[in-house]
């Protein structure tokens, strides 16, 4: 019997659908009303059975966000052993980042400029965007250094922008490059710079 009507399903199958269309399009708009119907039911009786096994689901819940936690961690340190490993250039250029306070500048100022454009940077190096060099921008900030300020302490001191990056709009690299022009740039311990959040400090350069 089994078999049989696996065959009649099979050879009338053409003719079948067509039916079940034309059957849908005659009652398209009760059959849509009781699909609705079905699936409120369905989301409500989900909702009332969450609300009735909420601790257990949380704990579900938190279970599922360890597991998955720990299995992010390790798949990010293993690609990060396996990048070190395989990479002569990118050991070389950690090295110089850890022990080279300009490879951070240079690097943190590449990564905000990036954040500031969304991710379009498009293969341009930071420089091009702003219009000044590394150089002149070191030369800048050390114009500005205050007691204590050395490029061995960087990091404990960081470039501030004097009118924040918040009022600008940054939608553009016209933006981006009124934003960073060494005007509106000044290094400032860290303690200082968060404290004062998006306030303007002073007038800016013109």
């Amino acid at each position: 019997m089994k078999e049989y009507f696996k065959k009649y399903h099979l050879e009338h199958r053409e003719h079948n659908l067509q039916k079940m269309r034309e059957r849908y399009l005659k009652n398209k708009e009760s059959v849509l009303a009781n699909a609705a119907i079905r699936y409120k039911r369905i989301k409500d009786d989900l909702k009332l059975k969450r609300q009735e096994n909420i601790e257990e689901v949380r704990k579900k819940e938190r279970e599922q966000k360890k597991k998955d936690y720990s299995r992010n961690i390790a798949l990010s340190r293993n690609k990060a052993k396996e990048k070190w490993a395989n990479n002569e250039g990118y050991r070389a250029y950690m090295k110089d980042y850890r022990s080279s306070p300009e490879m951070r500048l240079h690097s943190n100022l590449s990564r905000s400029i990036r954040t500031a454009l969304k991710q379009k940077k498009d293969g341009r190096r930071w420089e091009s965007i702003v219009g000044y060099s590394r150089e002149t921008l070191k030369t800048h900030l050390e114009k500005l250094f205050k007691d204590g300020m050395i490029w061995d302490n960087y990091g404990k001191w960081e470039v501030d922008h004097i009118k924040p990056r918040s009022s600008f709009g940054l939608s553009d690299d016209t933006q981006v490059k009124e934003c960073w022009r060494l005007e509106n740039l000044q290094p400032l311990w860290m303690s200082e710079n968060r404290s004062k959040y998006n306030k303007i400090e002073g007038e800016i350069c013109t």
